[in-house]
Formats: C-alpha cells, sequence, structure tokens
C-alpha cells in the first residue's frame, strides 16, 4: 500500500512549527545567558573587590586580613569556573539554533515559493 502524498500545505505547516519552536528555544538560551553573564559580572566584581581588600590589608600590615580576603575571592572562583563552561556551552548551542533557523527559513521560503508558483498554474 502506497503512503497518501503530504500536502505542500502540510509540509509548510510543519516547517513554521518547527522554526517556532527553535525561535523560542534560541530565546530561551538567550535569556539564560544574559541572566548567566550577568551572575558572572557580579562575580567577577565580588572577586576584584577581594583582592583590593586584601590589597589594602598588605599594605597595612594586616596579613591574616590579606589571606583571609583571599580566601573569601578563591571561594568564590569554583562558580566563575562553572559559569564561565555554562556560558561558552549556551553560546554553542546559540550558535546552532542560529544556524538552524536560517536553513529552516530558507528552505520554508522555497517552498512558500513553489506552493505559490503551483497556485498559479
Amino acid at each position: 500500500a502506497a503512503e497518501a502524498p503530504v500536502s505542500t500545505d502540510a509540509v509548510v505547516s510543519e516547517m513554521q512549527r518547527e522554526l517556532a519552536r527553535l525561535v523560542r528555544n534560541a530565546g530561551e538560551v538567550e535569556a539564560n545567558l544574559f541572566k548567566w553573564r550577568g551572575e558572572l559580572h557580579r562575580i567577577d566584581a565580588a572577586q576584584a573587590d577581594w583582592m583590593e581588600k586584601a590589597g589594602l590589608a598588605v599594605d597595612k600590615g594586616r596579613d591574616q586580613l590579606a589571606r583571609s580576603a583571599l580566601q573569601q575571592k578563591a571561594k568564590l572562583e569554583p562558580r566563575a569556573a562553572g559559569l564561565r563552561a555554562d556560558i561558552a556551552r549556551l553560546e554553542e548551542l546559540l550558535t546552532g539554533y542560529r544556524r538552524d533557523i536560517a536553513v529552516l527559513e530558507g528552505k520554508l521560503s522555497e517552498s512558500i515559493r513553489r506552493q505559490v508558483l503551483a497556485q498559479s498554474r
């Protein structure tokens, strides 16, 4: 038994649904990137602040206070490193979504063009 041919309308409709899904997913990734970059910026600023405090403590001969400030700075590093890695992965994912969106937009445009041509015959 032969399968029924798939209509051009159904193909275009499915491509539009897939495009909407990709755009929605890309938007979610962009939102996460924005949030995570902000968090990383705050951690970097806090680390710089702890470094500055350590420097001031050294200048005043307060070595124990300087060590304590450096320990606080070091406590932030694992989270910063994790965020950097997560951000890099999300950037790769977003690049893939953007590439897939561009390809699908091209295919969708071509399908719609063919559909209009077929209807005009």
